[in-house]
């Protein structure tokens, strides 16, 4: 950030110029990143749920009933991954060049 410097930006859908100072502009999370690791948690999880029993059934075993158990940790490793990737480029942004 440098103190002082304005940025002059176009607004994509009405066309309007604003002018801003450099250190008034932050970034935020994004919405997108938040909707993408909910879908992923919602479609994954009944998925592993539905052929967890397939798969214990078909190899059985203690160490099969607990690998595939933890198969289940796959979709929120993933959620919780998409979402602190996000706060990273927000705070990275943010702190700024100095």
């Amino acid at each position: 950030m440098y103190e002082g410097k304005i940025k002059t930006l176009i607004c994509d859908n009405c066309g309007i110029k604003n002018s801003f100072k450099v250190n008034d502009i932050f970034a935020k999370e994004s919405k997108l990143a938040f909707i993408n690791a909910g879908i992923v948690f919602l479609i994954g999880t009944p998925i592993l749920i539905y052929y967890l029993p397939i798969f214990i059934l078909k190899y059985g075993g203690l160490y099969t009933s607990l690998g595939a158990g933890g198969l289940l940790l796959i979709p929120g490793f993933i959620y919780s991954n998409i979402l602190k990737e996000d706060r990273i480029r927000v705070n990275t942004f943010n702190r700024g060049w100095t």
